[in-house]
């Protein structure tokens, strides 16, 4: 284990060392987040409830190795690079290795439900956020990737009511509902009369699908 623990280390530094040199092989950030996986595995093999939860494997190292920040670098990177189906594959990946029973799961799930609609993967996209949705209709993020996903199926009524529903349980924009607030704005765009105007400030940065 020390040694895969060792071999992580070296592979995070050297891809925050090719993030600085601007160079956007993404090779190295795709082995240590192999690595990264094989240490969760090969730990579980020997105890079974090994690292349940992401926090409880970096808290292993006393938080040496800031293994949350890291994903968030990789997969945005992943993003910024445009590799959709490895973006796909690490959430995927990252939904089955913990529980996510302390910690949300919600912009992981965002950003697989992104990589499935940019992979033209409509259905399936769609499937998913609705499931997502089910589970906690409260989630503004569950909310927004469930409205982007029924846009991109040109699904606009769904999407109209679940904005509907948001319009009518929230107060107003919230640094909180900014993403189902630019998802209604989006709405709007591409199914005008829809009987309710967004009055909203609307950052394009807020539209990360």
């Amino acid at each position: 284990m020390e040694k895969l623990w060792k071999r992580l280390e070296t592979q995070m530094v050297q891809s925050y060392e090719g993030m600085v040199k601007e160079d956007s092989d993404m090779t190295v950030w795709n082995r240590a987040f192999e690595t990264l996986a094989e240490i969760v595995e090969h730990g579980r093999k020997k105890y079974g409830d090994f690292a349940p939860e992401l926090f409880i494997l970096d808290g292993s190292t006393d938080f040496m190795f800031d293994l949350k920040v890291w994903l968030d670098d990789y997969m945005e990177f992943l993003e910024q690079e445009e590799e959709q189906e490895q973006l796909e594959k690490v959430c995927r990946k990252l939904l089955k290795l913990f529980a996510w029973e302390k910690a949300s799961p919600s912009d992981i799930r965002f950003r697989l439900a992104s990589s499935m609609l940019s992979l033209n993967k409509k259905k399936e996209a769609g499937d998913f956020c609705e499931r997502w949705y089910g589970e906690d209709e409260n989630d503004p993020a569950a909310a927004a990737a469930l409205i982007y996903a029924w846009i991109a199926d040109r699904r606009f009524k769904d999407a109209q009511k679940v904005v509907d529903f948001w319009m009518d349980k929230e107060g107003g924009y919230t640094e909180e509902n900014a993403e189902v607030f630019g998802a209604a704005a989006v709405l709007q765009n591409v199914f005008p009369g829809n009987g309710k105007d967004i009055q909203v400030q609307y950052c394009s940065s807020c539209n990360k699908l």
